[in-house]
């Protein structure tokens, strides 16, 4: 007669043999899954037709751009066109070897000219995994009353740091020329920006 106490130790094997075996699969397709999509180059991504979430421009859903540029006709600011300012900026913002874009965004209502502008940002996006990914948005730190909308340029991206020139306008500014011109920075902190010192 088998003993309760080994009779219960041989029972209890037996119930974990299934939940090893879950987790071994479970722990195989996840490095099988890395290893099946390698992260994207952005460098060769066609920003000209990519989608873009269309809430940094308080548009609902997602914009699909054709020639970097979409038209929308409901968002909070009313009809508007969203559009990118090509070449992305490239550089290694996550430390993994790999290239983030920051992506200059303009959102204007559709007049065609410097007055039409609403916002500018810049969208972040990675490729790990291989898909683009949004990361995060960086925005002017500058807003004036009865102003011009402020704007960035010339994003340089380093290890946990992005750096970018703002030109922002004083309420007499013509919207053709900003007077003012800051240097901002955003740190990484492993899953968001914040900013930093510049």
């Amino acid at each position: 007669m088998i003993p309760i106490a080994l009779w219960r130790r041989s029972a209890l094997a037996v119930k974990s043999i299934p939940v090893i075996l879950v987790l071994s699969l479970m722990t195989s397709a996840c490095s099988a899954t890395s290893a099946d999509h390698p992260p994207l180059n952005l460098r060769r991504i066609q920003w000209s037709s990519v989608v873009i979430p269309g809430w940094p421009c308080r548009a609902l859903g997602y914009v699909h751009l054709k020639d970097y540029s979409a038209s929308v006709k409901h968002s909070s600011y009313g009809p508007e066109s969203i559009g990118i300012v090509p070449p992305p900026s490239y550089g290694d913002v996550l430390g993994n070897g790999h290239d983030v874009a920051a992506v200059d965004v303009w959102c204007s209502n559709q007049g065609g000219t410097a007055a039409g502008q609403i916002a500018n940002l810049y969208l972040v996006f990675s490729g790990e995994s291989g898909k683009l990914r949004l990361i995060g948005t960086l925005r002017p730190g500058t807003s004036l009353p009865n102003a011009h909308p402020s704007f960035l340029l010339g994003a340089q991206i380093s290890v946990g740091r992005i750096i970018a020139t703002e030109r922002w306008y004083r309420p007499d500014d013509s919207d053709c020329c900003p007077s003012g011109t800051t240097v901002m920075a955003w740190r990484w902190t492993g899953n968001h920006f914040v900013p930093a010192g510049h």
